[in-house]
């Protein structure tokens, strides 16, 4: 009895400090109204010149690339740097769009038809997983890193019994990342 006390003991002590294991938390926070940086605000009316901006909020350097799915070169931007991420709609297209504390135009993401995919990908998603579908409309994320502007289109595609893939592919049909969803 004795041997079972001490185990039910044991357990729950264990069971305690796991669940006292700290999660971190990032939050992207809001803007306040009157704080928006100049630059930034600046440079989304010259990108953006009939859009409407829903919402900006500052995006945390842990969340940058994160948010945005594909890092097209592999390095990070400096520690302490600004980021703001910008909801924007704009005719009948809803964009995000991420800027730098300068007003550089870092990363944007716009949905877009499927039959404004270039041919190049279409052909390249139709060899490398023969039988799938695209399913929904496609992301073009376009970023610039040091004056190189890439473009970069997510796609996800799916098969019977409902196998699903998330395709990243370059305008020239490479694909960059293909991640099975479960």
């Amino acid at each position: 009895m004795k041997k079972l006390i001490s185990l039910m003991l044991g357990l729950c002590l264990v069971t305690m400090a796991w669940a006292q294991v700290e999660e971190e938390t990032v939050r992207i926070t809001p803007v306040k109204k009157g704080d928006e940086p100049k630059a930034v605000m600046d440079a989304i009316h010259t990108d953006f010149p009939n859009a409407l901006s829903t919402n900006l909020n500052f995006l945390p350097l842990k969340l940058y690339g994160e948010q945005w799915n594909v890092q097209t070169d592999g390095t990070a931007p400096a520690s302490g740097s600004a980021f703001y991420q910008v909801n924007v709609r704009e005719q009948n297209q809803s964009f995000k769009a991420v800027y730098d504390k300068n007003g550089k135009l870092q990363h944007s993401k716009v949905m877009i038809k499927q039959a404004e995919l270039p041919e190049a990908v279409v052909a390249a998603i139709s060899k490398a997983h023969p039988g799938y579908k695209i399913v929904r409309d496609v992301e073009k994320i376009t970023s610039d890193r040091a004056g190189n502007v890439n473009v970069v289109y997510h796609v996800t595609i799916r098969k019977e019994h409902n196998l699903s893939h998330g395709i990243f592919v370059d305008p020239t049909g490479k694909i960059l990342r293909d991640i099975h969803f479960v």
